[in-house]
C-alpha cells in the first residue's frame, strides 16, 4: 500500500511539474508601445501601431516564436513626453513588458530613452528624428534604430541633388518650419562644412504663416533647388498650389507628401512606396488592410525585431535579444534592403528612397539611396556627414 501511495504521489508531482513547465513555456512575450494615438502625431502614429500589430498577428497565426505568442500592448501618450513616461512605467511595472517597439514621436521617444535604459528595457525602432537612439554610447545597448531619421533623409536629399541632377550644394535653399529642427541644423552644418555659400534657411513657421514671404525670397534668389525639410503634407500642397517659385527643384525629406502637379518635386522617404514591387512590400499589401507608408514603417520595424527574438530563443531575455539583434549581418528585410547591427552600431538604415515627379508624372520611383552616414566614423567620412564624430 505504501508503494502505491508513493507511486501515486510521484506521478502527481511529475504531472504538476510538467504542467507548470508547459505553462511557463507558453507564457506570452509582452511587447509595449506608446505613441500619439490622439493629438498632432495621430496621423502618423496610428498607422505605425497598426503595422506593428499586423505583423505580430501574422507571427502569432503561424504559432508564434518557438511556441510562444506575442502579446502587444499599446498606450496613447497624446504626443506628450511626461505622459509617455507615465504610460511606459505602467506597462513595465504592471504588464511586465520587456521591450518597446516602434514608439512614435521624437520628443516622446527621446524622453523614454533614459527611463528604459535605467530599467534595462529594450527600445527598438523608435519612429524618431533622434539619431542618438541608435548610438549605444549615448542611448545604451538596449536602444536600436531601424529606419533613417529625417536628418539623414535630408542628407540623402543633398546627395541626390548633386549626383543625380548635378545641382551643387551652393545653389540650394532650405525651407523649414523652424531654424532649430534637427534636419535643418544638420543641413546647415553639412552645407557649410563644404564651404558652400548656400541660400540659407527660410523659416515658414509650423502653421505656414511665413510661407508667402519665403516663396517671394525664393523667386528673388532663384536657387536651383529647395529642400523643404520637416514640412507637413498640407504645406507641401500649398507650395505646389502657389506654383510660382521659378524653376527650382523641390525636394521633401520625410513621409510622402502626396501627388504634386505644378512643381518639379522629389520625395525622400524612409521606406519605399506601398506600390513597390519588392517582395516584402507585396507581403505587406497581402496581409494588411492599410496601404500607408507609416504602416509599412511599423511592419518592417516589427519584422526586424521578430528576427532578433528568433535568434534569442529558447530563453528570450533582454540580454539575449540584444545579442540576437547584434548578430544580424546583411539581414535581408525584403523592404529596406539589407541591415546590419553590431555591438557598436545600432543605427540601422540611414539611406531612404527617392521618387521624382515632373509635370505631375513620376519619372523616378523608389530609387534606393546609399546610407547617408559613415558607419564607423573613420577619420575621413563621405560627405562629412557624421557631425562631431567624423571630420576630416
Amino acid at each position: 500500500m505504501l508503494r502505491v501511495k508513493i507511486a501515486v504521489a510521484l506521478s502527481l508531482f511529475l504531472t504538476l511539474s510538467s504542467s507548470a513547465g508547459h505553462a511557463q513555456q507558453k507564457e506570452p512575450m509582452r511587447i509595449g508601445w506608446v505613441g500619439g494615438r490622439t493629438g498632432g502625431l495621430a496621423e502618423t502614429c496610428n498607422p505605425v501601431r497598426e503595422g506593428i500589430s499586423n505583423y505580430f498577428d501574422r507571427v502569432n497565426s503561424q504559432g508564434g516564436i518557438g511556441g510562444k505568442k506575442i502579446e502587444f500592448i499599446s498606450r496613447d501618450d497624446e504626443g506628450k513626453p511626461d505622459l509617455a513616461i507615465n504610460q511606459a512605467q505602467q506597462l513595465v511595472l504592471n504588464e511586465k513588458v520587456f521591450a518597446f517597439v516602434g514608439t512614435c514621436g521624437t520628443p516622446t521617444s527621446t524622453a523614454l530613452r533614459d527611463y528604459l535604459r535605467e530599467m534595462k528595457i529594450l527600445q527598438f525602432g523608435p519612429i524618431s528624428q533622434n539619431d542618438s537612439l541608435g548610438n549605444p554610447e549615448t542611448a545604451g545597448r538596449t536602444s536600436f534604430r531601424v529606419l533613417p531619421s529625417d536628418r539623414n533623409l535630408a542628407r540623402n536629399a543633398v546627395t541626390y541633388l548633386e549626383k543625380e541632377l548635378g545641382i551643387p550644394s551652393n545653389d540650394i535653399a532650405v525651407l523649414t518650419p523652424a531654424h532649430d529642427t534637427p534636419p535643418a541644423r544638420a543641413l546647415q552644418g553639412m552645407l557649410l562644412s563644404r564651404g558652400s555659400t548656400f541660400h540659407g534657411l527660410l523659416e515658414i513657421g509650423w502653421d505656414g504663416s511665413k510661407l508667402p514671404t519665403a516663396l517671394e525670397a525664393i523667386r528673388q534668389q532663384r536657387p536651383r533647388a529647395v529642400i523643404a525639410t520637416s514640412v507637413p503634407p498640407t504645406l507641401a500642397k500649398a507650395i505646389d498650389s502657389a506654383g510660382s517659385s521659378g524653376n527650382s527643384v523641390w525636394i521633401f525629406p520625410g513621409l510622402p507628401v502626396g501627388p504634386l502637379t505644378r512643381i518639379h518635386s522629389i520625395t525622400v522617404t524612409p521606406v519605399p512606396s506601398t506600390a513597390a514591387s519588392l517582395p516584402g512590400v507585396q507581403e505587406f499589401r497581402g496581409l494588411t488592410k492599410s496601404d500607408t507608408s507609416a504602416a509599412l514603417m511599423g511592419w518592417i520595424t516589427a519584422k526586424v525585431f521578430v528576427e532578433g527574438l528568433r535568434r534569442a530563443m529558447p530563453d528570450v531575455t533582454v540580454e539575449r535579444t540584444v545579442k540576437g539583434l547584434e548578430s544580424l549581418k546583411e539581414f535581408d528585410t525584403g523592404v529596406i534592403g539589407k541591415l546590419t547591427y553590431s555591438e557598436n552600431d545600432h543605427q540601422g538604415r540611414t539611406g531612404g528612397y527617392a521618387t521624382e515627379s515632373r509635370d505631375g508624372k513620376i519619372v523616378v520611383r523608389d530609387k534606393q539611396l546609399a546610407d547617408a552616414c559613415c558607419r564607423d566614423c573613420k577619420p575621413k567620412c563621405e560627405d562629412k556627414c557624421c557631425d562631431d564624430k567624423c571630420r576630416e
